[in-house]
């Protein structure tokens, strides 16, 4: 088996429960609806669509609920590393929030930095939020 990639594919489905245009409003869902999924504790996972159409999923680790209107969805820290031709690599750590008002921010460093290096409101073409069924 040396060298060879093994897959592993999740057999449970994934339900969308709120999406957010580009411009920050809902298009699909409703805030209770998410506020009922959050409250079960179910898995959740953010789906960010940028203008050029490319994706990027990242699961939900902590959820912080104000109240039934409001809460804050956090990706907790998330690392990339990236390696070039010449075996030198770079590791950028990073973090995302979106609240429940469809904003989307995150926070990102490098090796070895002390200093965030982005903390950014960021655009999207369309965000979803989704739950894993049961």
């Amino acid at each position: 088996m040396t060298g060879e990639i093994q897959w592993f594919v999740e057999s449970r489905s994934w339900v969308k429960v709120l999406s957010f245009n580009s411009v920050g409003r809902i298009s699909f869902g409703t805030i209770s609806q998410l506020y009922n999924v959050v409250v079960t504790a179910q898995s959740l996972r953010i789906v960010i669509e940028k203008f050029d159409l490319s994706r990027r999923a990242v699961d939900i680790r902590h959820v912080q609920i104000t109240n039934s209107s409001y809460f804050v969805l956090d990706t907790a820290i998330q690392q990339t590393t990236n390696i070039n031709a010449e075996g030198n690599y770079q590791c950028t750590q990073w973090a995302a929030f979106l609240d429940s008002t469809g904003f989307y921010q995150t926070v990102e460093w490098s090796t070895g930095s002390l200093l965030l290096q982005n903390l950014t409101g960021k655009s999207y073409g369309k965000l979803d939020v989704f739950y894993q069924a049961l």
